[in-house]
Order: C-alpha cells, then structure tokens, then sequence
C-alpha cells in the first residue's frame, strides 16, 4: 500500500460515522433546533436522553477500532516521549474524575464516548499516513460543504448578499466554519507539495475561504487568519520577517490616517463591521453573550479549581436550565474549549490538555526541520487553528468529524513512529 494514495473507502466509512454522529442534518437550515426550539428544553432533552444516530455511530466505530487492531496483531504501540505520557495521564485523568463528578452516570457516558473516538484517532493514525489525513480532510471538508450548499439551494435559503444571512447548510455555521476552516489549511498546504495539481488547490482554498467568510463565524475565521500570520512569520527569515512587521505597522498607519482624513468617524463603523463580520454590534460587545455567561461560571469554578465536577458534567439539566434563566437565552455549554475544561475536569486538566497543544507544535516543527515534508508544517499549524478557534467555541472533544480530525493529527504525532 502506497502511503500517498487516498483511503476512500476509509474516509467514506468515517464520513457516513461522523454524519451520524455530529449529527449533520440535510434540512438543518429549515428547523436548526435552536429555532424551533430557542428554550432551554432543546438542550436539556439533548444532555438527558443522547441521540440514537449517535450510538449507532459510535458502535460502527468501535468495530473499526477492532478490524484496526486485529491488523496491527501484537505490534507494539510507539509513545513519543512526553506527548505521548501526556496524552494517556489527560485520559487517565478524565477517567479518574468519576470519582469525585456531581453526576457519576453522566461522566461514565460521556468518558465513554472519549474512549471511543480517542481510540479511533489512534486507529486512524496507525492506518493512515499523516498525508492521507490531510486528504481526508479535504474530502470531508469538501463534501459538507457542497451538501451544505445544495440543501440550500433546494430549500431556497441559499442568500449570501442578504446582510443577516449566515451559511451553514447542514450544521450550524460555527461547525461549518470549523469544517471550511480546516478545509482552507488542508487546501493551503497541499498547494505547496503538488506544484502539478496547485490550480485545484488554489481553487478550493478560494471557494472555502469564500464560504468560511459567509458563516460569519468569528472563532474559524479569525483563527484561519491568525494561523495565516504564523506561517508567514515562521518560514520567513529572520530580516525579512522584521522587514514584513515594519511594512505591515507602516502601511496601517498610513492606510488609518487616509481613510481618518477622508470617512472621519465613518471608518470606526466600517472596520468594526469588518472585526465583527457584519454581525449585530450589541452580541458583539459581548461575544454573543459569552462574557456574561464565563462571568457566572467564575464562582463555580472557584469552588471545585483544580478537578473539576467531572468530564463534560457540569452541564447537567439543572445547570443548564439556572444559567439559560440568568443569561435569557439557550445554551448548550460555556461556548468555549477552555472554560468548558476548567467547569469539567479542572485547572489539572486543561494544563495538561494546553500542554499535549504546546507539545504537538512542539513535535511537528522539529519533524518538519528534519525531513522538510509539509504535512508536519500543517499539522503544527491545524493545532494553531485549534488554539485559536476554541477560545470561542466548544466541543473540541465531542464526536464531531473536526474534532476527530484534529484528535487524529495530535494521535499521528504523539504515537506513530516517525522516520
């Protein structure tokens, strides 16, 4: 087997896994749930009674997770020093918060769900090749957002020069977002290693950066450019990359004065339209109400710092049902990664978890000096992406099919053995 050729029975199988899954809906933009539903009631009956597609998902995955062992037989798994030891004690430690979670049952179900989906990272990184990942991602990436656009179009929702329009298709835009985002970096990198087949590469950077814009998701968006602006500035030398900040401080100077001495105050409303993507100004003050709800959660984490109330357990129906009263609206979680982590599994956690982040930049970087293959330089800079993207968005460990693949690219660092 040829390690560069696409697995496409392989990705099928997990597309229809994570389809499942996610859930991704054909019909989302017609009854997304938080619009027929825009009660706490949606959220609550999600986190008591699960998803059947889900289980059905899981289930198939688990039986891929064995075919995978069965091929390997009894070759030893390889652990790359301390990302490795890093990413058994994050799962030892999610595991271990059962004994001291508000709610046992819930974070039995939900490390369950973990287990399987971080051993179906490891599954997929053994079986395939960092490169076909990447390919994946394209796949996947490229699927979603087509099915996204033809659901649209058949529902007639497809208004991209409507100003409150948000794409999402068959997910909510910030998932979609996550997806387009992934699909850009994926797209971006591989440009550079097939100079033969760049113009389709080039073409789908475009069309998803296009797309990626129209979610108007803030995390995705602002996480792609800021991983954009670390690449540059990383495979720049060193005089030219002080050379670029000059330019780029002198330019905006200029630029600012111009459009001061011409728009006046004109400008502050145009470039925050640019910042917030055309959002409504009032969500944006408050991140879409995220700043209110992180300040209610600082006395809950005060009272449990360092372990927490259990993996993914603190939003129980009770928790959910008193924050959703206090915030006016309904919310599924603290709409971000980290706070999440802090409200589940403590300050212990997410050290470890930023730490196995740090490391997996770390790993890729000194790969990629040696053997000079792009896939690592992208694989240090998806994690970037992630950094990034779940400052304002959750989920990162959910079995989502981003969430898997990141999982997959940090499990190709942390276990394979790289020549």
């Amino acid at each position: 087997m040829k390690k560069s050729k696409p697995m496409w029975s392989i990705y099928f199988f997990l597309y229809i896994v994570f389809f499942l899954s996610q859930p991704y809906d054909l019909l989302w933009s017609v009854h997304e749930p938080y619009k027929v539903d825009p009660t706490v009631g949606f959220t609550v009956r999600s986190s008591q009674e699960g998803s059947i597609q889900r289980r059905i998902a899981l289930i198939s995955l688990c039986l891929f997770i064995f075919s995978c062992i069965l091929r390997r037989r009894y070759r030893r798994l390889n652990i790359n020093g301390v990302l490795g030891w890093a990413i058994i004690f994050f799962l030892v430690w999610t595991s271990l918060s059962i004994f001291w979670s508000s709610d046992p049952a819930m974070t039995v179900r939900k490390d369950v769900v973990l287990i399987i989906i971080g051993l179906g990272a490891l599954a997929i990184s053994q079986c395939l090749s960092l490169l076909q990942i990447m390919f994946f991602i394209i796949f996947s990436g490229t699927l979603t957002l087509i099915l996204g656009v033809l659901s649209e179009v058949f529902l007639g929702l497809f208004s991209p020069f409507r100003a409150e329009y948000r794409f999402g298709g068959i997910t909510h835009p910030t998932f979609q977002g996550w997806s387009l985002g992934l699909l850009f970096l994926a797209s971006f990198f591989l440009s550079k290693k097939y100079r033969s087949k760049r113009f389709i590469y080039y073409s789908l950077e475009l069309v998803s950066f296009i797309f990626l814009i129209l979610t108007k998701a803030r995390g995705p968006v602002w996480g792609v450019l800021i991983t954009i602006i670390v690449y540059v500035l990383y495979t720049t030398s060193r005089p030219r990359k002080l050379a670029l900040v000059y330019l780029a401080i002198f330019s905006a100077l200029i630029l600012v004065f111009m459009y001061v001495s011409i728009f006046g105050e004109q400008i502050i409303d145009f470039m925050s339209n640019i910042i917030i993507l055309g959002r409504e100004k009032g969500a944006t003050v408050t991140l879409t109400g995220r700043l209110p709800l992180w300040q209610q959660t600082i006395p809950f984490i005060g009272h449990r710092p360092f372990n927490g109330y259990g993996y993914e357990t603190f939003w129980t129906s009770d928790n959910l049902t008193t924050f959703a009263k206090a915030q006016g609206w309904a919310l599924p979680d603290a709409h971000s990664g980290y706070v999440n982590m802090l409200l589940g599994i403590g300050i212990i956690g997410l050290f470890v978890y930023i730490l196995i982040l740090a490391l997996g930049i770390s790993r890729s970087l000194s790969v990629y000096k040696i053997n000079g293959k792009t896939e690592y330089l992208f694989a240090c800079m998806s994690i970037v992406f992630l950094i990034m993207n779940i400052v304002v968005v959750g989920g990162q460990l959910e079995p989502y099919l981003t969430s898997f693949a990141h999982l997959a690219i940090i499990a190709k660092i942390g276990f394979s053995r790289i020549t």
